[in-house]
């Protein structure tokens, strides 16, 4: 479930840094804007990058909902509830702090290519704002969530990734919920080739915007119905022996009917539809 679905986005990532993407240069920002040409290679490079990103932060959105899942026994979280565990490379620890109220679930994964680790923390409220060990009639919550993933061989092609959420969800006994906080990840990928070694570096820091989600019975629809997501993107790509080349966006992602997205460098702006 979670995991899987976390490695896969940083598989994607990896996908984007093998492929020796290359940037462009940034331009200064003036009050108005032109139209960008979608075929730009420094749109290109990043284009993927700012998908991922998108999926990342509505899995983590999930990942939040699914939290009133988790199954609580003899006080703290039933690892299995909450995460798909492998015996033969986990090691979990979970945690109840019944003076603030936070579920702590701590995950270390040695694979035969890779190393994860993830931290995620729950604090469940009821109307009153009072916190509550069991999820059960929560109203809102608090989840904080990290994950951070590297190649062991960074001789080779190879990857690491780092992720940060921070968010808070309201309306949660009613049928939408909202969703507002952050969601910060870095990037950083290596692709050896016969001939040349390149480095790909993405880095995003966001805001959350009051996602609104409606319900289903017991199940949160997505993607949201409303609601935005603003970034800053910071792209740098080196290959071999050559300098850096630094470049810097703007992201806004905005729910709807669809989902709209608009790239902006400079006085520069792409725009499009996430998921066509």
């Amino acid at each position: 479930m979670r995991s899987h679905r976390l490695m896969a986005v940083a598989g994607i990532l990896a996908a984007v840094a093998l492929a020796g993407l290359s940037g462009c240069s940034s331009s200064d920002p003036v009050s108005n804007w032109t139209a960008g040409d979608p075929t730009d290679p420094g749109f290109v490079a990043i284009q993927d990058g700012v998908n991922t990103f998108i999926d990342s932060t509505l899995q983590y959105v999930d990942n939040g909902f699914s939290t009133q899942g988790m199954l609580i026994s003899g006080g703290v979280i039933e690892p299995p509830s909450f995460v798909p565990i492998n015996l033969d490379s986990d090691v979990v620890v979970t945690t109840y702090n019944a003076n603030s109220g936070w579920h702590e679930i701590y995950v270390t994964r040695t694979a035969l290519s890779y190393g994860a680790n993830w931290r995620d923390s729950v604090q469940f409220r009821n109307s009153d704002g009072q916190y509550q060990q069991n999820p059960s009639n929560t109203a809102e919550f608090s989840y904080r969530h990290h994950l951070g993933i590297a190649s062991h061989d960074t001789t080779v092609s190879s990857f690491k990734f780092d992720g940060h959420s921070s968010m808070e969800f309201s309306g949660i006994n009613t049928n939408t919920g909202t969703v507002d906080g952050a969601h910060d990840w870095s990037f950083w990928g290596k692709a050896v080739t016969v001939d040349s070694t390149a480095w790909h570096w993405l880095t995003f820091n966001s805001n959350i915007n009051s996602l609104a989600f409606t319900k289903n019975g017991s199940e949160w629809i997505k993607p949201p119905v409303s609601g935005s997501v603003t970034a800053t993107l910071e792209h740098i790509y080196q290959k071999g022996d050559m300098a850096p080349d630094t470049t810097s966006w703007n992201v806004n992602v905005h729910f709807g009917s669809s989902t709209t997205v608009i790239v902006t460098q400079g006085d520069v702006a792409w725009s499009y539809t996430y998921g066509e």
